[in-house]
């Protein structure tokens, strides 16, 4: 109570639109403290209902003991260019490192715009590296989605797991996620 009536008292607060107009108004950031502190305590309340329920929220509708939860992926990196060449290598990298820690290459689907190894700026063409001394991460990097078939339509349909709603061309293989809820998915 001391913080509410604290935080949404009435202060001053100075007009800077003009440096003649120096006047004091009654009210401002009072009431800017007030929402805050009022969204901050419906948080908390929001926050303490999901933990309360949390235990009943998740509970599973079989008896049947649940399958080992397998680690599944989706990797996107959704720009193109030489210019946004991280974002590319970051999506190669998190693949490899995926796959060194025995994620299965069918549980990972990529999206990657793939014009980076062979741009006339790579300095190694055909390759693709995310610091100076770094392997090679181009090789063995699987590429599911490329070019203009990198598109949130495709994201979202792989996401869903939606064979239907993805694209089937050379530059797109049709695959998605293929998670169940026992699952754990990096996105």
């Amino acid at each position: 109570e001391a913080l509410v009536s604290f935080a949404c008292r009435p202060s001053p607060v100075y007009n800077t639109m003009s440096a003649s107009n120096s006047t004091k108004k009654p009210w401002g950031a009072g009431l800017r403290g007030c929402f805050f502190v009022v969204a901050v305590l419906v948080s908390v309340l929001a926050a303490s209902w999901v933990v309360h329920l949390r235990p009943r929220l998740f509970v599973l509708t079989s008896d049947e003991p649940s399958p080992a939860p397998e680690i599944h992926a989706v990797l996107i990196a959704g720009s193109n260019g030489w210019g946004n060449y991280r974002h590319q290598a970051d999506v190669a990298h998190a693949y490899h490192v995926l796959r060194d820690h025995g994620v299965p290459e069918e549980n990972i689907v990529t999206l990657v715009y793939d014009d980076i190894a062979n741009n006339t700026w790579n300095p190694r063409p055909g390759t693709i590296i995310n610091h100076p001394l770094g392997r090679d991460l181009y090789a063995g990097l699987r590429k599911d989605y490329t070019h203009e078939e990198v598109n949130t339509s495709n994201f979202l349909a792989v996401l869903l797991g939606d064979e239907s709603a993805v694209s089937k061309n050379e530059h797109a293989s049709g695959r998605v996620l293929r998670a169940t809820r026992h699952d754990r998915v990096f996105v």
